[in-house]
């Protein structure tokens, strides 16, 4: 019996005809995308599940990896980053930390039987309903957040737990919805404006300063793709009506933004040669301060994914206070330190070849979708990690695999034809 009927057998109820997975991506797969911060945690579980699912039914023989190179480069990247953190990892420690470390970026490792199992599903049928269950997911996110602000907290967290993971993910919704705008007519417009106010309402609302600069970065990039269309007149003037709701809610958030900006010019105003680690500002400068002088220190070896005790005595050593967080602020220093100059080629190398990869096949409507959309994950990811979280998050990891998985599988798997 070879190893192919032997888990047909062991696996014969995970077996659902394929047919079945068509009709249900529809639903599914959008809903994946647009409701981390209302479902926190589980969205990382039924991210793990769907590529366990996925696993199984390739190994039985019910679906099959893709043959596309593209694919596999990115699958390749992905499992290089995975590797990473176990070589680097095991090599400087084997503490129960460690695996833990190594554990949570194990589903680095599926990316190819989750994309066979997207890849069920014509990405012509999943267009349209991705843009609408990602406009639903950005009002009902927002909804959530003023619902927290209104109860007195002092920056929304949504479902996530965290203010920098849910700004992260309303910056997306944020660039999804703006994307739903430039391409909708009419009524469709309208609503998808309202998404993107919903969603710009999320990340202001979350107190992420360092994603602001997202918010203006992904309307001139979306522009930039959709230029030929954006250069009709008419297109132009829908887009600025849908736009109108924007305004209503930049006039509702504004007293976040002056309280966070006045909280930064009153740090930036205060700093002298003596660190005040009370302050925000202050405490980026310190820990950025300890990475650099770490990654100095060992450049290719690098310390492994324990960080935060080597921070902790650095700051100290540093600045005569010790200080420590679960990261360093930024992705390319905290990367840095843990795996060295190699660490830091294999992220940007993450970031850099899907884009590269699905901008050579943008040619179709849905080809050019998925495009946008992989610029608008790898753009908001970036922003975020130039101060704040970017991976090594379990909820912002599975968001991060699927999301390039799904945005991939538009562009790789559209047909040749214009919309």
């Amino acid at each position: 019996m070879n190893l192919s009927i032997f888990f047909g057998h062991v696996f014969r109820f995970w077996r659902i005809p394929n047919r079945v997975i068509d009709r249900i991506n529809p639903l599914c797969l959008p809903v994946t995308v647009a409701t981390p911060a209302v479902v926190g945690s589980l969205t990382s579980f039924w991210i793990v599940g769907m590529m366990g699912l996925c696993l199984v039914r390739t190994i039985s023989g019910a679906m099959a990896i893709t043959m596309r190179k593209p694919a596999w480069a990115i699958a390749a990247l992905f499992a290089a980053w995975c590797l990473l953190h176990i070589v680097f990892g095991l090599a400087h420690s084997r503490s129960r930390e460690t695996i833990l470390e190594i554990i949570e970026v194990l589903p680095f490792l599926g990316v190819l039987p989750l994309y066979a199992g997207l890849a069920l599903t014509p990405p012509q049928r999943l267009v349209r309903i991705t843009e609408n269950i990602i406009i639903a997911g950005a009002i009902v996110s927002s909804l959530l957040a003023g619902y927290q602000i209104l109860g007195g907290w002092v920056r929304a967290e949504g479902m996530v737990g965290n203010p920098g993971p849910f700004g992260l993910i309303g910056l997306l919704l944020y660039g999804y919805c703006l994307v739903a705008v430039v391409r909708a007519f009419g009524n469709r417009q309208m609503i998808a404006g309202i998404g993107v106010a919903a969603a710009f309402g999320c990340v202001l609302l979350s107190g992420m300063r360092g994603l602001w600069p997202g918010l203006l970065i992904l309307p001139i990039a979306i522009a930039f793709i959709y230029r030929s269309k954006l250069a009709e007149k008419s297109s132009r003037r829908g887009v600025a009506v849908a736009l109108a709701p924007l305004a209503a809610v930049m006039f509702a958030t504004f007293w976040q933004f002056e309280d966070r900006v006045g909280l930064l010019v009153a740090e930036l105003g205060s700093l002298d040669d003596t660190l005040d680690m009370t302050r925000s500002t202050d405490q980026h400068i310190a820990i950025w301060s300890a990475g650099i002088e770490l990654f100095i220190r060992a450049p290719f070896a690098g310390h492994g994914l324990e960080t935060s005790s080597l921070m902790a005595m650095e700051t100290l050593r540093l600045f005569g206070e010790s200080f420590a967080r679960s990261h360093f602020h930024n992705a390319l220093i905290d990367i840095g330190v843990k795996s060295g100059i190699t660490g830091i080629l294999v992220l940007i190398a993450m970031f850099a070849v899907p884009l590269v990869l699905t901008a050579r096949h943008r040619a179709s409507g849905p080809g050019r979708f998925g495009f946008a959309m992989m610029c608008v994950l790898m753009i908001s990811y970036a922003v975020s990690g130039i101060s704040g979280i970017m991976l090594d998050h379990d909820i912002l990891d599975t968001v991060f695999i699927f999301s390039t998985t799904y945005w991939a599988m538009f562009a790789f798997e559209a047909e040749s034809e214009h919309e």
